[in-house]
């Protein structure tokens, strides 16, 4: 959610630096949490079809080259880079799980997103949204009521009708489970909605108490498999010493997960620096010491 608020005036900026700056880029260091990470290389084709993924990184990486501007931190740029390294069967048959849901706009744009690239019925098995609809819980890095609730930013009154964020969301096959994550992430809640294991998990809850826990049930309850994909909505704007980048390190370690970085990024206030905001689960060992690595 942060992410849409900022990046507007972010583009700008970056079109300004774009016509000020000289043809070579400032490269920063690599940020990773954990040195398990192994890095992703695919062979981008330029002279793929303008409509594949490939042609439109392969664009969007000669700009990098040639402004130090890379392509845009957007989910629907990790979905289609999902798509075109995964393959629609896959989504077919598993689940998106959305931590953080708002208005569920978001999630409309991705049913949209489906649609329009694989066909007017396109739809993961189930999609879950998961948000208390109160705004966010008071802790250490939201120690203002106001800091991150949305219900005082002077959005839509009506924006926690359920019926109209259900609307919103537009799978027909979706379910928002309302409420505090430590509340209602547990075992039963899967065992009581045959939840399966998640194609597409978006971390968009802002705090580190909530990302933390949101990661954690899922991998607690291997709803993470090899093959499954993680975008952090929120890790690029906020500081990289806590939030969910904080929340990415601690579950790395407590389940020895080995993470493919996908797509990267400079931060945006420590520009020097270069973040990945998507990540395919390559393996974990889960808390009986058992090695998960089974496919999706």
């Amino acid at each position: 959610m942060l992410l849409r608020v900022v990046l507007g005036l972010t583009f700008c900026r970056n079109f300004l630096s774009l016509v000020l700056s000289a043809a070579t880029p400032h490269r920063g260091s690599t940020v990773e949490s954990v040195s398990l990470v192994q890095r992703a290389e695919p062979n981008w084709v330029s002279g793929a079809d303008d409509n594949s993924y490939k042609a439109i990184m392969s664009n969007w990486d000669a700009t990098c080259q040639f402004s130090g501007i890379c392509h845009l931190p957007l989910a629907d740029v990790a979905l289609q880079y999902n798509l075109q390294f995964s393959g629609s069967t896959s989504f077919h048959d598993h689940d998106l799980y959305e931590f953080g849901v708002y208005t569920g706009l978001g999630i409309g744009e991705k049913s949209q997103f489906f649609k329009k690239r694989l066909g007017p019925h396109a739809a993961p098995r189930h999609v879950w949204g998961f948000d208390s609809f109160e705004g966010v819980p008071r802790s250490e890095d939201n120690p203002s009521d106001g800091l991150f609730d949305v219900r005082k930013m002077n959005f839509s009154t009506d924006w926690l009708d359920m019926e109209r964020i259900l609307e919103n969301v537009g799978f027909s096959n979706a379910t928002l489970i309302k409420g505090f994550y430590n509340e209602t992430l547990n075992a039963e809640l899967i065992e009581k909605h045959g939840m399966k294991p998640a194609w597409w998990v978006n971390i968009d809850c802002d705090l580190y108490i909530s990302s933390y826990q949101a990661l954690d049930w899922m991998f607690k309850n291997r709803l993470m498999r090899s093959g499954t994909r993680v975008y952090y909505d929120d890790i690029l704007p906020l500081p990289l010493n806590g939030y969910q980048m904080q929340a990415h390190t601690e579950i790395t370690n407590k389940y020895n997960v080995v993470w493919k970085a996908l797509l990267q990024h400079s931060h945006w206030v420590e520009q020097k620096k270069t973040v990945t905001y998507f990540y395919e689960v390559v393996s974990y060992t889960d808390l009986q010491g058992e090695e998960v690595s089974d496919p999706l």
